[in-house]
């Protein structure tokens, strides 16, 4: 979701378009129908926060929208018609909301580049493209759609994830001491200690291994605990803490 700042900005880009392409229609427009009064029915307008005795006569986007809805009567509704009015109205309850910090949605940013390009477009202002431009990019990053796994994909990851079961069952069984088939040399002798520490290895006698391959764990008195020594096993000292590590207990 866009911040306030996002969408901040983007009023800001929005408000500047608007001042770009409507103030030299505002000057012309008056200048045409007032002849050389047409500054003293500028300076008319009220609560209008401009220099007027700067040359060239610069007016922002506030000042642009007092004048013209101040002046629609006797000026601009000879040039333009209600709805424009309308949006212009609009324009300037967005333009009080961003000045004075007020909580901006996106919807006031969707409300306000719908605006501003069509009323450029309704005076053919050069710029009006800029507007369009603005308010397409502004749907695109709205309106654009979440990526989505393609069913083949997750066709595919199934599969895999399938086969990975199929493999750690037979790895697992494989694991399966054969005590008929298993025989020691004759000369071979071992003391208890000596054998314990070999069925612990690759841990210290009475720790418990845990094997990353199954995620599964096996306690010195298990089944599977003097086979499962490949070197990716993991010793613990408690239950407590192998089981926080994620693995299970083997059922043997």
């Amino acid at each position: 979701m866009d911040s306030q700042s996002d969408l901040r900005h983007s009023v800001d880009q929005l408000l500047h378009v608007f001042q770009q392409g409507y103030e030299p229609f505002v000057i012309t427009a008056i200048r045409s129908i007032h002849g050389t009064s047409w500054l003293d029915v500028i300076k008319n307008t009220p609560d209008l926060r401009v220099n007027t005795q700067q040359q060239p006569l610069r007016l922002d986007a506030t000042a642009i929208v007092r004048i013209m809805l101040h002046h629609w009567d006797s000026t601009f509704s000879r040039v333009l018609v209600a709805t424009d009015r309308s949006m212009l109205s609009e324009v300037r309850l967005m333009r009080n909301k961003w000045a004075h910090q007020g909580n901006i949605t996106v919807d006031d940013v969707d409300r306000l580049a719908d605006n501003v390009t069509r009323l450029l477009v309704s005076i053919n202002a050069p710029n009006a493209h800029q507007a369009k431009q603005l308010r397409e990019d502004w749907r695109m990053r709205r309106y654009r759609k979440p990526r989505t796994v393609p069913v083949w994909a997750i066709g595919v990851m199934v599969g895999v994830l399938v086969l990975g079961v199929i493999g750690w069952w037979f790895w697992e069984g494989s694991a399966v001491p054969n005590n008929e088939n298993r025989s020691q040399p004759a000369q071979v002798t071992r003391t208890p200690a000596a054998t314990a520490n070999d069925s612990a290895f690759p841990c210290q006698p009475g720790q418990i291994k845990a094997n990353p391959r199954s995620m599964i764990y096996h306690l010195p008195d298990g089944a599977y605990y003097a086979t499962t020594k490949n070197s990716d096993v993991q010793c613990f000292e408690s239950v407590e803490a192998v089981e926080a590590a994620g693995f299970r207990k083997s059922k043997r």
